[in-house]
């Protein structure tokens, strides 16, 4: 059973938070109790075995620190025993014990149809030293699921990059760590169960609302005509939005927006015989990419929703090409080896 002092956290039902829903009493018990077969179904030592596997030693009356370590170690073993539903755990126990009595009744004894379970040797073979660690590191404040499980690829990561690890010549290899056995999967299985999954997506932005942005922003582009200044305070915004919406961008990733390259292949994308398109150019290598220095993504002139993607960029090249302020020395020569923006045939301005 969970120690009094367990502050581990237990995804619950929502339901279990209305009083007036009527909840089966077992789903009370989900993660705070063992049940009868658990050790049938998985390693099992005590919580003072782990502690001297690890520790060697045993607990210090009065330690604060050997308490806490009792405490992780607890919710490690719970939460490996529940990897397994309570329907699961009760059919296996269920059949071991049917095993025995038709075994006794031909006069088959336990020993022969049952693998001795054996004692334990005085190490930490299943590293719960590392499960009561990523138990701990669960309490501290904003970590979830996939940050606490992080701790288990840097144990195995590090494993790789020792002489256990080395022992492999191949892409293909037999592991020896520990954090990949068995009863280190059901452990984080049980894990994952307990806390779920966290799920923090960002609020999608409809069409619908995009649209009426963009038309907000047209309108304030055209009120701001023959003033540089003020469609700078247009044009910038407006370029953000629909640049990250339509090529799918982080926040972080529009400002690597590269100008120089973007002009230099602008009209060879609009002019594209088959397919027209815009070119967006940004500077750095990206994911899976080797040696490049700058990233093209294509985009749509116009989706078929209506958002023009190629008027804003067009707009952008243009008000760069007139003003002379935020303009470099690099900008100035791709302006005046490419020529006129509005040269290229189908182009808005």
């Amino acid at each position: 059973m969970a120690l009094e002092d367990d502050l581990f956290p237990i995804k619950r039902p929502v339901s279990l938070e209305d009083e007036d829903a009527v909840i089966d009493a077992k789903d009370y018990d989900r993660f705070v109790v063992a049940r009868a077969g658990d050790h049938l179904m998985i390693q099992f030592q005590c919580d003072l075995c782990h502690f001297r596997n690890i520790q060697r030693r045993s607990p210090e009356p009065g330690s604060v620190r050997d308490r806490l370590l009792l405490r992780c170690i607890r919710r490690a073993n719970l939460d490996a025993c529940w990897a397994r539903e309570s329907t699961t755990v009760a059919n296996n126990t269920r059949n071991v014990k049917k095993l025995l009595e038709k075994g006794a009744t031909i006069g088959v004894g336990s020993g022969s149809v049952m693998v001795p379970a054996g004692s334990c040797p005085l190490r930490d073979d299943n590293l719960m030293a590392v499960a009561a660690t990523m138990m701990q590191r669960s309490l501290d404040a904003g970590k979830n699921d996939d940050t606490v499980r992080q701790l288990r690829s840097a144990v195995y990561n590090q494993w790789r990059a020792s002489v256990e690890g080395m022992r492999g010549t191949t892409k293909l290899m037999t592991s020896t760590c520990p954090t990949n056995g068995e009863w280190f999967e059901r452990f984080m299985l049980g894990f994952h169960k307990r806390v779920g999954d966290v799920s923090r997506p960002d609020l999608a932005v409809s069409i619908e609302v995009m649209l009426a942005l963009m038309e907000r922003f047209d309108r304030l582009w055209i009120l701001a005509d023959g003033d540089n200044k003020k469609q700078e305070e247009v044009l910038f915004p407006a370029l953000f939005a629909v640049a990250a919406y339509a090529g799918g961008l982080r926040g972080e990733e529009v400002p690597l927006m590269d100008l120089f390259s973007t002009f230099k292949h602008f009209a060879e994308g609009v002019n594209h015989p088959k397919h027209p398109h815009v070119v967006m150019a940004l500077r750095g290598r990206f994911k899976n990419e080797i040696g490049e220095l700058e990233h093209l993504k294509p985009l749509v002139t116009k989706t078929r929703s209506g958002l023009g993607v190629l008027v804003w960029f067009q707009r952008m090249l243009s008000w760069y090409q007139r003003g002379t302020s935020g303009r470099t020395s690099h900008e100035d020569q791709c302006f005046e080896t490419n020529g006129t923006i509005g040269a290229a045939p189908g182009i808005m301005s």
